[in-house]
């Protein structure tokens, strides 16, 4: 199940960085989003969350006003740039914790393979 999973993943990257989204799951996304922030924001914590991320990152002032409308005019065109520049299946580490005797041959198909001991040290691979 495990090397099954990550090529789903990473088809599902690489079709997101060539298609981008569009269409209903972009509009479910973007209703989700719209939808979550007056909750993010309706506790004193959340809106300071929120206040601190404008601040350590610069946003305009006007960020908790904007997010909404801004959320809602992202483009399909959009989604495929910043795809192409964020995600890339090529370079990404995935973790995998467990018995590597279960999986092994299921990752056979996966190259640059780097084991690490508990302590997160390079370690041979185990037999």
């Amino acid at each position: 199940m495990t090397g099954a999973t990550l090529t789903e993943v990473f088809n599902e990257i690489d079709k997101m960085r060539a298609d981008g989204s569009g269409g209903s799951e972009l509009q479910g996304a973007k209703q989700y989003m719209r939808g979550l922030f007056p909750i993010q924001t309706a506790t004193q914590n959340g809106l300071s969350n929120v206040l601190n991320s404008v601040y350590i990152f610069g946003l305009p002032k006007d960020y908790p006003e904007a997010f909404r409308a801004n959320i809602a005019a992202i483009t399909a065109e959009q989604v495929k740039n910043a795809a192409g520049v964020l995600l890339g299946s090529q370079d990404s580490v995935i973790a995998i914790v467990g018995d590597y005797a279960k999986v092994k041959d299921q990752l056979a198909g996966f190259t640059n393979i780097t084991f690490l001991d508990t302590q997160g040290n390079p370690t041979q691979k185990p037999k």
